[in-house]
Parts: structure tokens; sequence; C-alpha cells
């Protein structure tokens, strides 16, 4: 169980979604099979892309989170990040989950366009639904430097895998 927890809070607002950008992706550089790391937004609002400057890291081991703290220490040394110090989680606080959302990835226009350019003579069997963007942070790959979004979604559920970045797990809401 995460007992324990890490608030982060982002100084500069203009730079607000790349460093939850840049705080995902130090969650999932210290993901392990057996040390799972899971992340909130305790300032999530459902209106688009509102995060919060609050971001919230569980963890079973402090070690594990002060390992997190040591990743992140040159965006607080910019004074871009102030950290708050390990605590533990209240008692009879409610769940929620926060998880990556792929539903969109199937089908929108600009895979419809894209497999037009590759084959002329495609037919589209069905119409593009358009991406309804809510919650987006900016995120580049680890392996090959690629840039790609990353779309959030809370629910009330865990989902199972994409745990990798902290996502898709239950954590306490308080």
């Amino acid at each position: 169980m995460r007992n324990q927890y890490v608030d982060i809070f982002v100084r500069e607002p203009t730079l607000l979604y790349e460093l939850h950008g840049r705080l995902l992706a130090a969650v999932h550089g210290l993901q392990t099979e057996d040390a799972a790391l899971a992340v909130a937004f305790p300032g999530w609002k459902d209106a688009p892309g509102e995060f919060g400057p609050l971001f919230r890291v569980f963890s079973a081991q402090a070690s594990l989170l002060q390992d997190l703290i040591g990743r992140i220490r040159p965006l607080t040394e910019q004074n871009w990040l102030y950290v708050l110090p390990i605590q533990t989680v209240p008692d009879h606080a409610r769940t929620i989950c926060f998880a990556r959302d792929r539903a969109n990835d199937c089908y929108t226009s600009s895979k419809a366009r894209r497999l037009q350019r590759r084959n002329p003579d495609w037919v589209p069997t069905q119409h593009p639904r358009e991406l309804s963007v809510t919650h987006v942070l900016p995120m580049q790959s680890a392996s090959n430097q690629q840039s790609f979004q990353m779309r959030i979604k809370r629910k009330r559920t865990a989902q199972l895998g994409g745990h990798q970045y902290g996502l898709g797990l239950l954590v306490p809401d308080f």
C-alpha cells in the first residue's frame, strides 16, 4: 500500500504543462516491478487543461520518493518547483484514479488523412472521431527522443495496465 506521499508545487505557471510532463517522466524513470509510484493531480478541474499547480506522488517506500526528489533537483534549483516534505497519507481517504486516456487514439481525422496519403484508393468505411482535448501533457520519449502528447483522464476505478508513468492506479484523494 502506498502510504507515503510528497507534494510538488509548480511555481512557474507559464511552464505548468512542461513541468508536469517532466515530473511524469521522472516518475517513469523510477518505476520498477516491485516498487510502484502513483501520481495524482489534487488541483484537477474538469475544464480543459486544468491540472492545477500541485503534483502528488505516492509510494510505499520513502527512499523511492527521496530518489524522485533527487531526480528533480535541477528543476527545484531553478526555482520552478517547490517540494514539500514527505508525509504519511491520512486515514480514511477516498480513492481516485488518474489514467492515460487512449480512447481517441484509434481513428481520428488525422489518421484518416494519413491512410488516404498512403493509399489513394482507400475509401473510409466510418467517420473519424475528433479528439476531445481535455487534459494533455507534452512528453518526450526517453528511448528515441520523439515528442508525443499524453492525454490523462480522472476516474473512480483502477485501470489495467499503463502504470509506467504512475497512472492507472488508485490513489488517496484528499
